[in-house]
């Protein structure tokens, strides 16, 4: 089965995202964890903290009205990803560690063939 357009830059976006924070020294824990009311895009690690990063993207240099990467990311989508983070806490057994809430807001230009990222911490 083919994979949308939106589907396709939402994968390419998340292997921009992983060669991303691998460059910045984070090591990559889980990719695309999934449960029924959720999915954690990519668990990362680093200084002996746990970094549960959603990965937004989205295409530019197209016709019609842009929307920032960022803006995807809204109250009920926090909540879920709330719900998800704790479930990946409890199944891996990793009550005592520090970990926060990130966000990579990735822009692409695929004529260009360039992105632009933007990683926010601490979203929650």
């Amino acid at each position: 089965m083919s994979k949308t357009k939106k589907q396709s830059t939402g994968i390419l976006g998340e292997d921009i995202g992983v060669r991303f924070l691998k460059e910045r020294d984070f090591e990559i824990l889980d990719r695309n964890y999934q449960k029924p009311y959720g999915e954690l895009d990519i668990v990362a690690s680093k200084d002996d903290r746990i970094h549960f990063v959603e990965v937004k993207t989205v295409s530019v240099g197209h016709a019609g009205s842009y929307i920032r990467p960022e803006e995807h990311m809204d109250v009920g989508k926090i909540r879920r990803f709330d719900r998800i983070v704790q479930v990946y806490l409890l199944e891996k057994e990793l009550l005592e560690c520090e970990w926060q809430y990130n966000l990579l807001a990735i822009e692409l230009n695929v004529q260009n063939r360039k992105a632009i990222c933007r990683y926010l911490q601490g979203i929650s």
